[in-house]
């Protein structure tokens, strides 16, 4: 392991870099706690923005998305078709004076793009950061092998004979080196893409000079069992689990844009992946880019994104971990105890190591292995047993993905703002889905697992005089259900309803503003209550 003077001087390298991207970029970096570079945001918003990402019906033909674009007098950059989402995507420009603005001048473009009728959503393109047994060369530093119980978890599958062929993860970040070493057994690099400034590039970023996804790429990915550097949680000890597909969204300008995100998702969502993870995020919101996220959800894909390094310069929430549709990660130390800079809330999920996580790197003066403290690196240890999950169960579904992770963790019964439901536990969980979707897994059923079905069947009516009425289709052996209301550029309030109930009709609502509604099902077992998934969120405007 290496000595804390020489961690300390590595540090002190890396965050020279890190400011040689991010002064130009205006973000926060968060790989290492305590050297971030604080954004400039706009007036009221949490995060920057670039214009404006407007998608589109797939229907749309081009030259109507350039017309309604030229009808509130913007200019249209780009059109994406995002086929793996049944949409097209437009990169508008606004005038200068309207990006960066006030929430009241977002709110107003917003609201313009909302009248078209061929419009589903809109949003400002905001800038993202990077949240920062085996004989390889660093194995006696790998201390998250045995707190997270993974060596086991692999010889579980090992000996059931699976999985049948390697599961492909996708790893949304600043690219990776496609040459390193130790991610030539379990990276596809014929599928490596980047999406970046609007465009694409055959091969996204094959050297990853940042770095950041790299060593994001060796947590997941780095072959195991080859006498060099480490080995990545998901690739088993022949290197058979995982393949890890690198799509770098880092701009040149060193930002990281929404819309180049929605791209790499939909891309992912082609290439048949089952984990997607983002170890990036901001402070906003971003409805647009959630709809991406939903629609890989709703098409049997988890995605596991970083909590965030900010706890102790404001915690503000980030985003898109704090999404309905994502596994939010905290990070711990070598003790077990949350580390002081990892972001908490409501949102936080589970647990996993983010200290002093040595992994693979692409330094310029050729260092290709080091560690790194951060969420972003924990986000990574969970998106490696979801891949172990699915190795187990090709047919799982998020949602069962997320009852066993979170349900085999440290203190599944009791969920809390700072862990979630604790530090995760590989074995435990392989066991679980090995049950084949038995509510109890192991022998002695110790390690219980409750999942709440998503609601489906959910509409919104607006009945006139202000009203709107909301209505789903019941869950089995759900307690109650969770309605939840929001105004466009609002958040949402929840208010609950009864187990019998199938609607809620709102009142006093305002007269022409769209709303935005979504409900989920609750169960108590056993005195402890889980949430299922938010439903598909319905939009209607008041009459």
């Amino acid at each position: 392991m290496l000595s804390d003077e020489a961690e300390r001087v590595g540090f002190q390298m890396l965050k020279k870099r890190i400011f040689t991207i991010c002064l130009a970029a205006a973000v926060t970096v968060s790989m290492i706690p305590g050297i971030s570079v604080s954004a400039a945001g706009a007036a009221d918003t949490g995060d920057e923005y670039d214009g404006y990402i407007v998608a589109f019906d797939d229907s749309t033909s081009d030259s109507t998305i350039e017309k309604v674009v030229g009808s509130e007098g913007d200019d249209c950059d780009s059109i994406s078709d995002l086929g793996a989402q049944d949409q097209k995507l437009a990169l508008v420009s606004v005038e200068s004076d309207e990006t960066g603005g006030s929430d009241a001048v977002i709110n107003k473009v917003v609201e313009g793009y909302e009248d078209h009728g061929s419009v589903v959503s809109v949003s400002p393109n905001y800038r993202r950061k990077v949240c920062a047994s085996v004989n390889d060369t660093y194995s006696s530093s790998l201390y998250q092998f045995s707190m997270l119980d993974i060596s086991s978890a692999w010889a579980q599958l090992e000996e059931a004979g699976l999985p049948s062929s390697k599961v492909r993860v996708a790893l949304i970040d600043t690219g990776a080196s496609l040459a390193h070493e130790d991610l030539q057994s379990n990276m596809d690099l014929s599928l490596a893409k980047g999406f970046t400034n609007g465009s694409d590039t055959s091969s996204g970023d094959d050297t990853d000079t940042d770095s950041h996804g790299t060593h994001v790429a060796g947590i997941i990915a780095a072959t195991a069992n080859n006498s060099l550097g480490t080995a990545g949680a998901a690739s088993g000890a022949s290197n058979n689990i995982v393949d890890l597909i690198p799509v770098s969204v880092l701009s040149s300008d060193g930002y990281i844009y929404d819309d180049d995100i929605i791209r790499g998702i939909n891309y992912a969502l082609a290439r048949d992946v089952s984990v997607i993870n983002m170890s990036l995020g901001g402070e906003t919101d971003d409805t647009v880019l959630d709809s991406a996220i939903a629609n890989a959800y709703r098409h049997g894909v988890t995605i596991v994104c970083a909590a965030g390094n900010e706890a102790e310069n404001g915690n503000p929430l980030e985003y898109p971990a704090a999404s309905d549709y994502t596994i939010s990660v905290a990070a711990c130390g070598s003790s077990g105890a949350r580390a002081s800079f990892s972001s908490y809330n409501e949102y936080v999920d589970v647990m996993a190591p983010g200290v002093r996580i040595m992994s693979t790197v692409n330094w310029s003066d050729g260092t290709q292995y080091y560690s790194y403290s951060g969420t972003s690196m924990a986000c990574p240890m969970v998106s490696a047993e979801a891949a172990l999950l699915y190795a187990a169960d090709p047919d799982i579904t998020p949602s069962e993905v997320y009852g066993f992770i979170t349900g085999t963790a440290s203190h599944a019964s009791a969920k809390d703002e700072y862990t979630g439901y604790g530090i995760v536990n590989y074995s435990a969980a392989v066991r679980a889905a090995l049950a084949a979707g038995s509510s109890s897994a192991g022998s002695d059923g110790s390690d219980k697992v409750t999942t709440v079905a998503k609601v489906s069947g959910i509409a919104a009516k607006a009945l006139g005089g202000s009203k709107v009425k909301v209505s789903w289709s019941s869950v089995t052996g759900a307690a109650k259900y969770q309605i939840a209301k929001k105004k466009k550029g609002g958040s949402y309030s929840v208010t609950t309803a009864g187990s019998s109930s199938r609607s809620k009709t709102y009142t006093k609502l305002k007269k022409g503003k769209y709303y935005y509604f979504k409900v989920r099902a609750v169960k108590t077992v056993d005195g402890s209550t889980y949430y299922g998934s938010w439903s598909t969120v319905k939009k209607i405007k008041v009459k």
